[in-house]
This record gives C-alpha cells, sequence and structure tokens, in this order.
C-alpha cells in the first residue's frame, strides 16, 4: 500500500479518475505479447451482455503465450466476459478499494482461435500452429496446448472481496488469494498450491467424480421400479376353500314290488268286469 501511495498518491486526496469500460470489446495478443491494464483512479468492466452473435464472450486474452497485470482502485467486474491466458504467462489482478468478481459466463461455451500457418524463411518449412481450446470463461490461467508450462494467479483485494462466481477460476500452477473474504470457492481449482482466503483450493478430483457416479448408480438399480411397488401393495388372493353340502334323501321312486302291486291291481280290476 505503500508503494501505491507513493506511487499514486493519496488515494483521498488523489486526482486520478476514470473507468474502463471494455463492455462487448476484446483486449487480445496473438503473438506472444503481455497485457498491462492500469486505472488507478477507477474500476474494469467488462461485458454485462453480448453485442450481436459472437462465437465466444468478449475479454482480456492472450493467446499465444504473455502475462497479464490488471491494477484498479475500484472492483474489478468480469461479468461474462474472461480473463485468460491461454498458452503460459501468469495473471494478476488488483484492486485497492473494491472487489474481484470472476463473472458468471457460462461453462459450456467453447472457443479456439483460428489455426495459423506458419512458415520458417531460413529453412521454408511449413507448420501448422495450433491456437488450442479454451472453454468457459471467468479467470484462466489455461495449458491450451501441449508443452505449456503451468502459469500462476495473483488476485489481491486488500478491503474487498474476491468472488469466483458461476464462472469460476482455474489455474493450470498455483493460486494466492489475498482478500477479506473469498466467495463460492468451490468454484476454484488449481493445478498446484493456494494459499490464501481461508479457503482450501484443489483441482477436480476424478476418483470423486467416479465413486459418486457409481453409487447413483447403485442406487438406481436398487431401487424398486413403479410396478414392482404397485405389486408389493396389492394382497395376495386368498384361495378359494371348497363348499360342503348337506344332501337328505327323502325316498326312492318306482321299484320291483310296486310293478307287482300294480300287476295284481289290474288283474283284479279285468276279474271284475267279467
Amino acid at each position: 500500500m505503500a508503494a501505491i501511495e507513493s506511487l499514486f498518491g493519496d488515494p483521498e486526496q488523489s486526482t486520478w479518475s476514470g473507468e474502463i469500460l471494455a463492455r462487448g470489446r476484446d483486449i487480445r495478443t496473438r503473438s506472444g505479447g503481455d497485457i498491462r491494464i492500469l486505472a488507478p483512479g477507477g474500476g474494469l468492466t467488462l461485458a454485462n451482455t453480448t453485442l450481436g452473435n459472437p462465437l465466444a464472450p468478449p475479454g482480456v486474452i492472450t493467446e499465444s503465450g504473455g502475462s497479464i497485470s490488471i491494477f484498479t482502485d475500484q472492483s474489478v467486474d468480469i461479468g461474462i466476459g474472461r480473463i485468460f491466458t491461454l498458452r503460459g504467462g501468469d495473471a494478476v489482478i488488483w484492486s485497492t478499494n473494491g472487489d474481484i468478481a470472476a463473472g458468471s459466463s457460462s461453462r459450456t461455451v467453447q472457443s479456439a482461435p483460428p489455426t495459423r500457418v506458419v512458415i520458417d524463411p531460413q529453412s521454408a518449412s511449413v507448420e501448422t500452429d495450433l491456437a488450442g481450446l479454451a472453454t468457459g470463461g471467468g479467470i484462466g490461467v489455461l495449458a491450451a496446448v501441449e508443452g505449456v508450462e503451468p502459469g500462476d494467479v495473483d488476485l489481491i483485494a486488500p478491503t474487498g472481496t474476491i468472488d469466483a462466481g458461476d464462472a469460476g477460476i482455474r489455474v493450470s500452477g498455483n493460486i494466492n488469494l489475498a482478500a477479506v473474504t473469498v466467495v463460492n470457492a468451490g468454484n476454484i481449482s488449481a493445478g498446484g498450491t493456494s494459499t490464501g482466503g481461508n479457503a482450501t483450493v484443489s483441482a477436480p478430483s476424478v476418483a470423486t467424480v467416479t465413486t459418486a457416479s457409481n453409487s447413483a448408480a447403485a442406487t438406481t438399480t436398487a431401487a424398486p421400479s413403479p410396478e414392482e411397488e404397485t405389486r408389493e401393495e396389492v394382497p395376495q388372493e386368498v384361495a378359494t376353500q371348497l363348499s360342503v353340502f348337506d344332501v337328505v334323501v327323502i325316498g326312492y321312486g318306482g321299484g320291483a314290488a310296486a310293478e307287482e302291486d300294480e300287476d295284481e291291481e289290474d288283474e283284479e280290476d279285468e276279474d271284475a268286469g267279467q
């Protein structure tokens, strides 16, 4: 803080003023250059809405190597934009009296700078330069292609808050957080070590994700289907018992004795008629 006061004077008596509003514009280097942004009397605001239909959200980006340094007096708000180094390089963001917010860019958006053809003037060899794929938004020091050395990120807000937001903060190397509070630390991932912010930052664990997926699959397998639940709730039919009938025989009809009596009666009627 003493170095800042000696360079820019007492903040309460300073005449520095002015905001940097990038809106839908890119601040970008394509051939290995660094980016330095200085706003000693204001803040930095990137895109809050997109203009037209861009293939990727705008932001502050070094495509082919190069570091990014941002110094402001007020807040750094990335919005739906991004601050990326894609092929090596560190990122340092300082806000003296404000906050640092990584914003709310979608994590599914993908973009890649155009592929370049590089011709060596000495040997006349032709090579294809792949710029690499970048995904999402927020703050990122990414290794978009193989062979890139990890980069570090320093975020300093001595009197404010560092908010990883929905977009998150991704670092291939180490990350240093210095602020009064750190919000949404679960959206911060680092390939190296993390310090400050009273938040534990680590790279996502593939084993943890796999275990969670297996547990969810086992739970789904063990759960009964609605048809099975319905069958279990319906009681089984009771076996029908045989009925018992009592039969009372009142009498028998006909027989030899009755036929003999009828024959005798017929003979007696014939004799009487004679």
